[in-house]
């Protein structure tokens, strides 16, 4: 954590969520990690013109914003609207500094920081795993739990393959981060249940979630299961890096759900100790907040897939399939000739090769 005043306090993180129907969590990013995740036109400088109150005459660009936050906020640390990542406690500590960032002092200084932190904002990773789900809803329920003081757990992880959908576990937080993104048997068997009423896993891990769930009999099985989907999504992330950077980008927007910013829930009856609830209310949403969002969205999603882009990467943990290989082959030719309906199928078939890779690991 920075000990610079770089991180927006609660006041003003709402604010800013609020502006931006946004839902970054406390200490997650800094301001300026911040403005590049926000700032992309004349209206976001404005609003942040306006969550500053920097004078409306003044004319900024997002280099300039920065600069001006910086000269007048940061090295100020005086207008009471952002914090520094670490606290002093001196003498009692090292020579003068607290022995943990803010967005830990929960843990390690009960009596100092409001609990329940956490170092992430859920919706990006998300949009990093190109997860399937009403994420909008199971941002807001998570939003529920974090209020209960209770840590929402993942049935199914996202960075396995799993929706991101409104269900989850209470449990602590100790307990939640102890769990990972490992999955148990009774987890298994939750999600085998709950998929007869429901899409439980995004599409691209479907097939090896299909061949590789009626395995599972024991906890160690759970987990065997849960290391041989982290490995398929990444595979399936190098692949849609692969697509994106030969300029299809426009076939992979087919696979995101952005229309799910075009809402709104809230929830009654919560119960922190069952994580369930009695009835959900839903509100439709239009305006730019929502448009912007979904520009965030498709951005991140995509920011996402250069990590993958790296040769040495690839070859670190490509696939050792020549089926595999040819396939993908064929996914390019359709893109080639335009038609993406083809493309997709012969997509398709290349994931049934990942899972069927899975398989004969097992």
């Amino acid at each position: 954590m920075s000990v610079e005043y770089v991180y927006p306090n609660s006041r003003l993180l709402v604010t800013i969520n609020k502006y931006f129907d946004i839902s970054f969590e406390p200490f997650s990013l800094d301001i300026f990690e911040i403005l590049d995740e926000l700032v992309d036109d004349i209206e976001s400088i404005e609003k942040f013109k306006q969550i500053f109150k920097i004078s409306k005459e003044l004319k900024l660009s997002k280099t300039t914003l920065k600069k001006y936050i910086k000269e007048h906020f940061v090295n100020t640390s005086t207008k009471g609207l952002l914090s520094p990542g670490v606290m002093s406690n001196s003498p009692d500590r090292f020579d003068g500094f607290h022995s943990d960032g803010a967005c830990c002092r929960s843990q390690s200084d009960k009596g100092r920081h409001k609990s329940n932190l956490q170092r992430y904002g859920q919706d990006r990773r998300v949009y990093e795993n190109w997860a399937d789900g009403d994420w909008k809803m199971a941002d807001r329920l998570m939003s529920e739990f974090r209020k209960a003081g209770v840590s929402a757990d993942h049935i199914g992880p996202i960075s396995l393959g799993f929706c991101h959908r409104p269900k989850f576990h209470p449990l602590t937080k100790a307990a939640n981060s102890a769990k990972n993104n490992r999955m148990n048997l009774a987890d298994v068997k939750v999600l085998i249940e709950d998929e007869k009423k429901e899409q439980v896993v995004s599409w691209h891990s479907k097939f090896v979630w299909d061949k590789l769930k009626g395995k599972v009999q024991s906890d160690k099985d759970a987990i065997k299961l849960s290391d041989l989907m982290r490995k398929n999504l990444l595979y399936v992330l190098i692949l849609f890096s692969m697509i994106e950077e030969a300029g299809y980008g426009a076939f992979l927007e087919t696979f995101l759900n952005p229309e799910y910013s075009f809402f709104d829930y809230s929830f009654e009856g919560f119960n922190p100790k069952t994580g369930t609830y009695k009835k959900v209310v839903s509100k439709n949403l239009t305006g730019k907040n929502q448009q912007n969002n979904i520009e965030r969205y498709k951005r991140v999603a995509f920011e996402k897939l250069q990590e993958y882009k790296n040769v040495e990467n690839r070859k670190i943990n490509i696939w050792k399939s020549k089926d595999v290989d040819a396939s993908v082959e064929k996914v390019f030719a359709q893109l080639k000739a335009g038609d993406f309906k083809k493309a997709k199928l012969e997509l398709d078939y290349t994931l049934m090769l990942l899972a069927e890779i899975a398989h004969k690991s097992w």
